[in-house]
Order: structure tokens, then C-alpha cells, then sequence
């Protein structure tokens, strides 16, 4: 518009600048002839009037041309300045078309700020949105490996606590049998001793009834009870020897028992490191779970 307005002025002081030239070339043609007409002769007698005469008429008819140029000139300029005020009316509406389209750029730029600010909120609203999901899914999956690293914990206590409790019903049998051999061991040599007694005791009466007798029952007695007294010896041998039987089946039973102790004794101090490094691994997760939630906490406020 300016650019515009520019050009309009300059081709309006050009024709104002050659109508100005022609008017003074006008005037001073007509001054010119005028005063060549009033004028008296030069007081020299080199110069002649028709001398004069025709300096004046050149002049006049030089003045003359230059005013007809002039003229053309101007009507030159007045239809270059024509042209120049229809190209000025042509800008002008161009301008008027650009600043319409200006104006009409300059909603939509406003439009699509709005729009930025909008799709910035909405992204802002998502990304907080998504924080919190995330936030949410991270806390139900700690709560699952919580509740997975518990049931696994209660799994090896309750595993721990089956082979404790076979152990010691091992162990109940164990002792019930041999408590069972004992007795049956004590039954069984007093059962012999009884016999051994009885034996004696039947011999002794023998033995007494017999010395009445002649000396061949007397012989024959003695001769039976010495067999008596060597089968009550074997046979005591014999209790001997089952007894100490027994006795080596009561210490290999007290072996086994003490063995069963003794695997008790490392079930329960496997069940105590497993006891102690449950705690050490729900203490490491619990400050694991901690840490993370400070991170997620100090990225949050970092990022607001």
C-alpha cells in the first residue's frame, strides 16, 4: 500500500513538474515576442533590424517546438499517470484482496494456536492419564510378586512342615518298636530265667528224693541232673546270646532313632534359614518396592 501510494504521488508531481515547464515556456515564448515587438533598435549600427527579426523569429519558433514538445510530453505523462493511477487502483484492490486474506490467515493461525493449545492440554491429560495406569499396573504387579513370593513362602514352610511331621511320626514309630522289642526282650528272658529256675528247682527235688535211693538211682541221678545243669547252661546260653541279640537290635534301633534326631535337628535349622532368608528376601523387596516409589515420585515432581 505505501509502495502503492508512492508511485501514485510521483506520477502526480512529474505532471505537475511538465505542466509547470510548459506554462513557463508559454510565458516566456509570449514574453519574448511582446517584449520583441516593443523594444527599439540596439544603438550599434552592426546589427540591422531584419537581423533582429530573424534572431526573434528562430527563437520564437524554437520556443514554439519546444513548448509543442513539451505538450506531447505532457500528454505522455498524463496517460503514463492514466496508466499509473489504473495500476494504483489495480494495487490498491490488491491490497485490499491481501489484507482480506491476511485477516482471514491470521483467524486460522489463531484458530490453529487454539487448536495447539487444546492438543497440549489433551496430550498434557493423556500423559498423566498413562502416568497413572502405569503407576497402577506397577503397584498390582508388585502386589502379585507379593502375593506369588508368599504363597511361595508358604509352600516351603508347609513342605518343610510335611517332612517335620513324617520325621517325627518316623521317629514315634521308631521308639514305639523298640519299646516293643524291649519288652519283648525283658518277656522273653524272664520266660527263661523262669524255665532255668524250674529246672533247678526240679532238679534239686530230684536230687533230694534221689539220695534215698541206691547208689545207681543216686549214679543215674546225679548223671541226669549234671545233663540238667548243662541244658539249663545252654539254654541260659542261649538267653545269653538272644539277648545280646536283642541288645545289638536295640542299639541299631537307638542309631536309627538318633539319626531321625539328627535329620530333625538339620530340617529345623533348614526350616530356620529358610525362615531367616524369607525375611531377608521380603525385607530386599520391600525396599526395593520403596526405592522404586521414591524414583517414580521424584521423576513426577521432576517432570511437573
Amino acid at each position: 500500500g505505501s509502495t502503492v501510494s508512492t508511485l501514485g504521488s510521483g506520477a502526480r508531481y512529474a505532471g505537475r513538474s511538465v505542466r509547470a515547464k510548459a506554462a513557463r515556456g508559454s510565458t516566456r515564448s509570449s514574453s519574448s515576442s511582446s517584449s520583441s515587438m516593443e523594444v527599439d533598435l540596439p544603438p550599434t549600427a552592426a546589427l540591422d533590424q531584419q537581423d533582429l527579426l530573424g534572431g526573434q523569429l528562430k527563437r520564437r519558433r524554437e520556443a514554439e517546438q519546444e513548448c509543442r514538445r513539451l505538450e506531447g510530453e505532457n500528454l505522455k505523462l498524463r496517460g503514463s499517470l492514466g496508466d499509473l493511477e489504473a495500476m494504483v487502483a489495480v494495487l490498491e484492490e490488491e491490497n485490499a484482496q491481501f489484507e482480506a486474506e491476511r485477516e482471514r490467515l491470521e483467524g486460522e493461525i489463531e484458530a490453529l494456536r487454539e487448536q495447539k493449545d487444546e492438543a497440549v492440554a489433551g496430550a498434557g491429560a493423556l500423559k498423566k492419564k498413562v502416568e497413572g495406569a502405569y503407576l497402577v499396573a506397577r503397584k498390582e504387579a508388585e502386589r502379585a510378586v507379593a502375593k506369588a513370593a508368599a504363597a511361595e513362602r508358604r509352600e516351603e514352610k508347609s513342605a518343610a512342615d510335611r517332612e517335620a511331621r513324617l520325621a517325627r511320626r518316623r521317629i514315634a514309630e521308631l521308639e514305639a518298636e523298640l519299646c516293643r522289642q524291649r519288652e519283648d526282650h525283658h518277656a522273653a528272658s524272664a520266660a527263661l530265667v523262669e524255665q532255668a529256675d524250674q529246672a533247678a528247682r526240679e532238679e534239686l527235688e530230684l536230687r533230694v528224693t534221689a539220695t534215698s535211693k541206691t547208689s545207681e538211682a543216686a549214679t543215674r541221678a546225679a548223671s541226669e541232673s549234671a545233663n540238667a545243669v548243662i541244658r539249663v547252661v545252654a539254654e541260659q546260653r542261649e538267653v545269653r546270646r538272644a539277648a545280646a541279640k536283642m541288645r545289638t537290635q536295640a542299639q541299631a534301633a537307638e542309631k536309627v532313632v538318633h539319626g531321625m534326631r539328627k535329620q530333625i535337628e538339620e530340617l529345623q535349622a533348614e526350616n530356620k534359614d529358610l525362615q531367616r532368608r524369607t525375611r531377608s528376601r521380603e525385607e530386599d523387596l520391600f525396599r526395593a518396592a520403596r526405592e522404586a516409589e521414591e524414583r517414580d515420585r521424584a521423576a513426577a515432581e521432576e517432570r511437573d
